[in-house]
């Protein structure tokens, strides 16, 4: 006779389990368990098939039955039997190994008894589990796989997946059989061979079989797929695909980047009027970081991540280079950690750098200024803050009105607060005192 254990507490009754259960099953045993110590004397006797109880019995839960069930067990199948409705008690029953979780009342004494039904008689386990078989089921049924299980003994307990059923293989023909008998199956060797892909594979009989999950505890079995080398290879070439016209599409925007680039340059060459020069120039400086961020995406194919201190060097060296030789005996360093952030991000931030670098070049140092001339620019992870942190200083002119910067029309700072604000969803703060500090924060 089966044994059945029903864990309670001492104020729960189970009388309605066993009598449902005894009408419909007259050789299984329900003995009913209110106790740790009692529980530890039952699993020493061996000869039990499965486990019925609530979520929480009081003296233990399903998490610790599972746990202390291992320990004597290779596999023993624990059945959560409430009235506990919640999504997230359920799915977290589920994903710790339980067998099922049934709702109580007639209708699930009824699924209970069908589950209990299919544990003694030994059935493919998957299929008496109305959740997991669903998922499992359709999974199967969807992509192009074949899954095998085969007991510590060497036989296939269960085969099934559309990859076995589009070479006409029969899954019931081979239950008991060891996986060689499937191997000779014509069509089928040609799956395992050709097609079977290895992930951690195992040989038999040169043919290989790659791991589904993972090679169980010892005693219990194993898990295998077998995965359609020529869908695999589709989606490779799909994405290689995707791979080249990204590289393509990056390539002609630094291309046409770098024309509009040249193009200012043979303006800004031949223009007379005051003041135009240095329009023109401000235009290349606001290019430059989205032709430096398309040039690199261009170079990284599919890699749609930039480092961060390769960027804003090369964006700061432009700016020394540019405006140099009109503002002599700048200290302009650098100190960005190797972050690496998405293109979208690495715009912003480039065009940020551009902009507050500039505007110390052209206005922290004028012609009567003394002192030391300094630029410092750094990035890094705050761990506290749990984000960016983006730093642009210098030791130019001191501003009293810190707000003032915001109240003019130019064109500069509009920029650098909406690229912070709309783009990087950031904080800004100005510090002033001797010079300016920009402190931008952002996750």
């Amino acid at each position: 006779m089966c044994k059945v254990l029903v864990l309670q507490d001492q104020g729960t009754s189970v009388e309605d389990i066993k009598k449902y259960i005894s009408e419909k099953m007259p050789d299984l045993k329900l003995e009913a368990v209110d106790s740790r110590p009692l529980l530890e004397e039952t699993f020493s006797k061996g000869g039990i098939k499965a486990i019925v109880m609530d979520v929480d019995v009081g003296w233990i839960d399903y998490k610790g039955i599972i746990e202390q069930a291992r320990e004597h067990f290779v596999y023993l199948p624990v059945i959560v039997y409430s009235d506990c409705r919640d999504v997230s008690v359920i799915t977290s029953v589920i994903k710790s190994g339980c067998y099922d979780y049934i709702l109580k009342g007639e209708r699930g004494l009824q699924e209970l008894a069908d589950c209990l039904g299919s544990i003694v008689e030994n059935k493919e386990l998957w299929k008496t589990i109305p959740v997991k078989g669903f998922i499992f089921e359709t999974f199967l049924s969807l992509f192009p796989i074949g899954i095998l299980y085969e007991d510590p003994g060497g036989e296939l307990r269960f085969l099934d997946g559309r990859l076995l059923r589009d070479v006409s293989v029969r899954p019931e023909e081979y239950i008991g059989k060891p996986v060689k008998e499937l191997e000779r199956v014509a069509p089928c060797k040609g799956v395992l061979k050709s097609k079977g892909e290895a992930v951690g594979a195992v040989d038999y009989n040169e043919s290989r079989i790659g791991f589904m999950l993972r090679e169980e505890e010892k005693g219990r079995g194993k898990f295998y797929m077998l995965l359609d080398h020529s869908h695999v290879s589709l989606r490779r070439d799909a994405l290689k695909e995707q791979e080249m016209l990204l590289r393509e599409l990056n390539h002609r925007i630094k291309n046409n980047l770098q024309f509009v680039m040249s193009l200012l340059n043979i303006y800004k060459r031949n223009v007379k009027a005051p003041g135009v020069a240095e329009v023109l120039q401000d235009i290349q400086n606001r290019v430059y970081p989205m032709l430096v961020v398309h040039e690199k995406l261009y170079r990284d194919g599919a890699n749609r991540n930039l480092r961060m201190d390769l960027l804003i060097q090369g964006i700061v060296s432009m700016i020394s280079r540019t405006y140099s030789p009109a503002v002599s005996g700048v200290d302009c360093k650098v100190d960005v950690e190797s972050v690496v952030l998405d293109a979208d991000k690495a715009i912003s931030i480039g065009m940020i750098v551009n902009e507050l670098v500039t505007n110390a070049y052209k206005h922290a140092f004028p012609d009567d200024f003394r002192g030391e001339k300094k630029i410092r620019v750094s990035m890094r992870y705050d761990k506290r803050g749990r984000g960016f942190r983006l730093e642009v200083s210098n030791s130019g002119v001191e501003l009293k009105d810190v707000n003032s910067l915001f109240d003019t029309q130019q064109l500069g700072m509009r920029l650098v607060q909406m690229f912070v604000k709309d783009k990087l969803e950031g904080k800004l703060k100005v510090i002033s005192g001797r010079g300016l500090k920009f402190v931008i924060t952002f996750k």
